[in-house]
């Protein structure tokens, strides 16, 4: 399917860039990263956790290999958070957890954005992309079983903030 044909059928529309990239994540697969199950990650590679900010989505993305990088539709983002020890070991903590999480998550052709309210957790699996949903809510009072989960997913996005003010605090003393 063309982006464009996709970016029709999602529940809010991505900008060009934001939809590039969160489209090449979802739609990526374990052999184009290089990644082959194995005892650590039998199922799991990735998570892209979704949710919604107003009328924008931000997506957290978390690989095997310590790949962490924000996605919004506003059109801002953050990448690169790998080159940090400490943000590329709690991506790998959050794709370990997503492992305990994937069961009964069912696979998915499409990858719309979450509607107001919803969190949801794309996995991406050596078998291809499944997704739960849960409600934003249930999160909140911690009645979601994928409380646990959606706070490392948090977590990684909270040390990529902090990597954007170690690198505003490097360019500042230049």
């Amino acid at each position: 399917m063309s982006l464009r044909g996709w970016a029709q059928e999602a529940e809010a529309p991505v900008p060009a860039g934001g939809e590039t990239l969160r489209t090449q994540i979802l739609e990526s697969t374990a052999a184009g990263l290089e990644f082959a199950s194995d005892e650590e990650y039998p199922t799991v590679y990735g998570l892209v956790t979704e949710y919604r900010i107003g009328e924008h989505t931000a997506s957290i993305v978390c690989l095997r290999d310590g790949t962490a990088s924000l996605y919004t539709t506003s059109g801002f983002g953050i990448l690169g958070g790998q080159a940090y020890d400490f943000v590329r070991e709690a991506a790998v903590r959050c794709v370990k957890l997503a492992e305990t999480h994937v069961g009964g998550s069912p696979s998915m052709k499409k990858h719309p954005l979450p509607a107001k309210g919803e969190v949801r957790f794309y996995f991406l699996t050596y078998d291809g992309l499944r997704m739960h949903r849960a409600k934003q809510a249930d999160i909140d009072d911690g009645s979601s079983s994928r409380v646990a989960l959606y706070a490392a997913a948090q977590d990684v996005l909270v040390l990529l903030r902090h990597i954007t003010e170690i690198q505003a605090e490097r360019e500042a003393a230049k």
